[in-house]
């Protein structure tokens, strides 16, 4: 999902400025803007609950585990071809 707000694309905020494109643009609009970082930090966090929120709504809590109760797992192997033991 992109985001909405208008903190531009990843090479916009590494250059601080609007990325030069075959589209015709205003000279202002290529000139350094600097964004303050807590500024950007919050809305990235911002749109990571908005995100966590709509993938749990559905969930549920799992019970609690006892003691001595088989529990399932997914071991991966440690490397490419080597067997798991």
């Amino acid at each position: 999902m992109p985001a909405t707000d208008n903190t531009g694309s990843t090479s916009q905020k590494l250059m601080s400025r609007c990325t030069r494109s075959l589209i015709p643009v205003r000279n202002d609009k290529l000139e350094q803007k600097v964004v303050p970082k807590d500024q950007s930090f919050e809305k990235q966090v911002h749109q990571k609950r908005i995100v966590k929120k709509c993938y749990d709504k559905r969930s549920k809590e799992l019970p609690p585990l006892v003691i001595g109760q088989p529990v399932r797992t997914n071991l991966k192997p440690k490397a490419l071809g080597q067997q798991a033991e």
